[in-house]
Order: structure tokens, then C-alpha cells, then sequence
């Protein structure tokens, strides 16, 4: 029993935090803006993936835990076919959450893929032609409904993600 919920609560957190890891990965590799600050991360780690990692620990053991075949000792809690998994789900998580932060820019305010791949260049290069009157309207305070979605996205897939 003890084995099974450490195993539940450190794949719960190691899986998590690989689909944080690819988010801020995937954004720097597209060079756009970052869709989530350090301030977010921590949120996330302290708030979402604390207390359902900790429920996870404390799991009943199941009906017919004596009836099954003893472990071996050397078993590992993180099996490669479990990394391989969670390193899938991960870049998903990451996908997604990249991809919703993207596609508000693309679709919502209009920008060309080029402008947001040069988003640090706003004002010198190019200029914002959308609804955003100023670069700060597009990557200051407008990028919080961006960020906002994004922090939700990756939120509700790792909630989807405990009770799995």
C-alpha cells in the first residue's frame, strides 16, 4: 500500500511538472512571448499540484491488495514506460498550453506569425496594425488574458490529470 501511493504521488508530480517544463521549452523554441511567469509556475506548484499529489498519498489500498503477487524489491517507482508516457502527456500539456496562448495572438489580435516571433522587436521592426493601439497593448498588460488562458489550460489538465 505505502509503495503504490508513493508511486501515485511522485508520478502525479513528475508528470505535472514535465508538461510545465515543455510549455516553457516549446515557447522559447518559437521564440514567442513566455504564456506563463515564474509567479504562475510557483502558483501552480503550490496551489494545483501540492494538495491532489498529497490526496494521491493517501489512497485506501485496494480490495484485493492481498491477493496480488509480491513486488519484486527491486522494483523501480518510475518505470521507462512510465517516463516515455509521462514525457507524452507532457508535451501535450505543453502543446496545449503553448497553443492556446499562440492562437489568442494569431486569431484574436490579428498578428501575423511573424510579428509574434519577433514580439520584442515591436516598435522597431514592425508596428501593430490590429485592435492594440501600442506594442504595451499587445505584450504589457495585453498579454494577461493570454496568460490567463494559458494558466487555466495547463490548470484543468492537470486536474483532469489527478483523476486519471
Amino acid at each position: 500500500r505505502i509503495y503504490a501511493n508513493m508511486q501515485s504521488f511522485i508520478c502525479f508530480l513528475i508528470s505535472c511538472n514535465i508538461g510545465e517544463i515543455f510549455t516553457i521549452l516549446l515557447s522559447t523554441l518559437l521564440g514567442v512571448p513566455e504564456p506563463l511567469t515564474a509567479m504562475h509556475l510557483l502558483w501552480v506548484n503550490l496551489v494545483t499540484d501540492g494538495p491532489p499529489a498529497t490526496a494521491l498519498g493517501f489512497n485506501p489500498p485496494s480490495p484485493d491488495l492481498m491477493l496480488q503477487k509480491p513486488r519484486p524489491k527491486d522494483e523501480p517507482i518510475m518505470t521507462k514506460w512510465l517516463l516515455t508516457r509521462y514525457c507524452v502527456t507532457g508535451f501535450y500539456v505543453g502543446l496545449a498550453t503553448v497553443g492556446i496562448f499562440v492562437g489568442h495572438y494569431l486569431g484574436e489580435m490579428k498578428l501575423t506569425w511573424g510579428q509574434l516571433r519577433n514580439w520584442s522587436k515591436c516598435g522597431d521592426v514592425w508596428n501593430p496594425t490590429s485592435q492594440a493601439s501600442s506594442c504595451d497593448d499587445l505584450f504589457g498588460k495585453g498579454r494577461m488574458l493570454p496568460q490567463t488562458l494559458s494558466l487555466t489550460t495547463l490548470v484543468c489538465m492537470e486536474m483532469l490529470k489527478a483523476l486519471s
